[in-house]
């Protein structure tokens, strides 16, 4: 393999990253989305099953902005790596 066919790799690879982040970023608004309709349907609830589902829904939300982090820093890396390549 030479230069520019790893050059190719990676930029294959960020390009699956972006469509990643598409997907991902469609995944985080659902279900921001979900958890505002489901706080507002169960307004006031302690039952332990509504608890439950609505700290699920926030361990969704923050796991989706973990790996839209992720994604970005692969990306940068990516473009560091192919920059010093040249």
């Amino acid at each position: 393999m030479n230069v520019e066919d790893v050059k190719a790799v990676i930029r294959d690879g960020r390009e699956a990253i972006g469509r990643a982040q598409e997907m991902i970023e469609q995944i985080a608004s659902d279900a921001a989305e979900t958890e505002s309709a489901a706080r507002a349907t169960s307004h006031d609830s302690e039952h332990s099953e509504v608890v439950k589902g609505l700290n699920s829904l926030g361990q969704a939300i923050y796991e989706t902005e973990l790996t839209i982090r992720r994604l970005d820093e692969a990306n940068d890396g990516a473009s560091q790596y192919l920059a010093a390549l040249g």
